[in-house]
């Protein structure tokens, strides 16, 4: 009997085992790298079109403006705070020279002043305001005696040293010193203008004796 014969099999168009495997590996490099390059290119063109924006002459000019502006500025505020703190520094410094030359005001123009405000006072008083004329002057005179550093408490005895010393007006004052005393102990009751004119008379030639006024 004749041998019969198998035909020949197609060959099978599977590649071999493991063949995919290691082209599917290529692509993914193959994708990798593509990424790369076009993320590298995109990222230096977005890099780029900002340099192209801020080299804009107009952005330039502005950026430019903007510093010599807040420059400027700076200088001017700080030349004020130099100014105004040196404005302070010059008026203490000319107060406390006037302070230094202030020569302080003699005692006897104070007592002046004070004599021509009470005379002045009486010009439009009243026998209500009499007994208080009285008491100003006796105070004024009062302290003259203090300041002429007079022995005694009280007035009355500074008025017995200044006696012992032969002053002249010594009796005016005695005289205008004993109706303050009565205003002093019985009150202003019967005091009248013309008592405060009578007072401040011999007051006063009392304090023109004494070279005061």
């Amino acid at each position: 009997m004749a041998d019969t014969k198998k035909p020949a099999g197609k060959p099978s168009s599977k590649p071999p085992s493991g063949g995919g495997e290691a082209y599917g590996d290529i692509g993914a490099w193959i994708l990798i790298v593509l990424f790369i390059i076009f993320g590298g290119l995109s990222a230096g063109a977005f890099m780029a079109g900002v340099e192209i924006f801020f080299a804009n002459v107009f952005w330039a000019r502005l950026i430019l403006w903007t510093k010599i502006i807040t420059g400027t500025l700076s200088i001017v505020f700080t030349a004020g705070i130099i100014y105004v703190l040196a404005q302070i520094a010059s008026s203490r410094k000319k107060e406390q020279k006037q302070s230094m030359h202030t020569e302080p005001e003699p005692q006897g123009a104070i007592y002046m002043h004070e004599w021509a405000n009470i005379k002045s006072g009486i010009q439009s008083a009243s026998d209500a305001d009499a007994a208080l004329i009285i008491i100003e002057a006796d105070s004024l005179v009062d302290r003259v005696l203090k300041d002429m550093k007079l022995s005694g408490d009280t007035m009355g005895e500074r008025l017995k040293a200044l006696g012992e010393q032969k002053f002249e007006s010594i009796n005016d004052l005695w005289e205008a010193h004993k109706l303050r005393n009565q205003i002093a102990h019985e009150g202003a009751k019967g005091i009248t203008y013309g008592d405060a004119v009578w007072a401040l008379e011999r007051y006063e030639r009392a304090l023109k004796k004494l070279g005061v006024i």
